[in-house]
């Protein structure tokens, strides 16, 4: 009820749960993915309107402080290109495509880019191979 992003995790595989954790942040949409060493990251729009993300400092333990990648956006999606880039996809105020993406597994982020279009939602499927 405070739009902070909040979170549980299991103590030990196949195990008991923890007690309820904040996160911070003031979100209202949120996507996640795992980076390719296997830390989970959330990405959210921020009340700015703006893509925000956090992630786990290890596999599986802390987490960093949020940090905006800018834009203004809704309805964030978010995977993992083959090389284990994370690339995130929105729709922006010109309800077109646009998107950023890792310049390399765990790095940087590139500058926003559209991918035109006119979309009322956004998916992400995966390709099986």
């Amino acid at each position: 009820m405070d739009g902070a992003l909040w979170h549980t995790w299991q103590v030990s595989p196949g195990g008991g749960w923890s007690g309820w954790a904040s996160l911070g942040g003031t979100i209202d949409q949120m996507a996640t993915a795992r980076n390719a060493d296997g830390r989970l990251e959330v990405f959210a729009r921020g009340m700015d309107q703006g893509l925000w993300h956090i992630w786990q400092t290890s596999p599986g333990g802390a987490w960093s402080n949020w940090n905006s990648l800018g834009g203004l956006i809704d309805a964030p999606v978010v995977g993992r290109n083959r090389d284990g880039r994370m690339e995130a996809f929105v729709m922006g105020t010109d309800h077109a495509v646009w998107h950023k993406w890792q310049t390399s597994p765990g790095g940087g982020w590139s500058d926003w880019a559209s991918l035109g279009g006119t979309v009322d939602q956004l998916a992400l499927g995966q390709n099986i191979s």
